[in-house]
This record gives C-alpha cells, structure tokens and sequence, in this order.
C-alpha cells in the first residue's frame, strides 16, 4: 500500500468510529448529520468567538439547562438569570428578552454576529455569577 492509501484508510477508519461515539452521545447527537470538516468559525481571530461557538454547538454553552443535575440550578427551576422569565436554554439565549439590545443589527444566520453576540452573553452571565 502506498503512504497515500494508508492516510486515506487510518482517516477513514477515525471517521467511522467518531461517526459510532457520537451516536449515542446526547451533546452532539445534533452534529451526526454534518461533513467532518473544519468549520468557518474556527477562521475566526477571536480565539472568544471560536470557542463560545464551539461550546453552543456542542452544548456546553454556560445555560443551566445544560447543566441540569447541578443542585443551584435544579434549586432555581433552571430559570433565566438574566430575565426570570423562562427557562434557561440554549434556544432561550438566542431570544431572551434581556439581551435584545445585544441581538439589534445582528443576523442569527451568520456565525460572526452570533458568536460575537455569545461571548457578550457569556460576559454579562459571569458577572452574574453564573456558576459560582
């Protein structure tokens, strides 16, 4: 075997494995459908925006739902800190009525603004103490 056919077998081989984990894992169960390639946002220079977009993709996103079996948490009915008045998802984040102002000119289609926007969310939430 040329080097070229091993690459191309061991990546295979990766793939497939990676494609078997990630079946029965809840956190990216939303990800199986997506090619294995590396993502636009990951070109970002923000190396903040890189990695508030990676932890909303894989829901570890600082939201107490994500965090369900935390005690405070479970404590506080998992209500939004920010807003009291639902329940704090990932999905929520996006709409909360407390960071409308955040959310003004920007397109929640395009990577760029959503990450900026994450990372001024995740700011303003560890000033509230998220997770202390």
């Amino acid at each position: 075997m040329s080097p070229y056919d091993v690459d191309n077998l061991v990546k295979s081989f990766c793939k497939d494995k990676l494609e078997n984990d990630m079946e029965g894992a809840s956190k990216v169960e939303n990800l199986l459908g997506e090619t294995f390639e590396r993502k636009e946002y990951f070109g970002s220079k923000v190396v903040k925006q890189v990695r508030s977009m990676f932890s909303f993709r894989s829901h570890m996103y600082p939201c107490k739902l994500n965090f369900s079996h935390e005690p405070k948490f479970q404590q506080d009915l998992w209500v939004c800190d920010s807003c009291q008045s639902a329940i704090d998802t990932q999905s929520h984040v996006m709409i909360c009525p407390a960071y409308s102002t955040l959310r003004q000119g920007k397109d929640i289609f395009n990577n760029k603004d959503v990450a900026e926007y994450l990372v001024k969310v995740e700011a303003i939430r560890q000033k509230l103490g998220f997770r202390k």
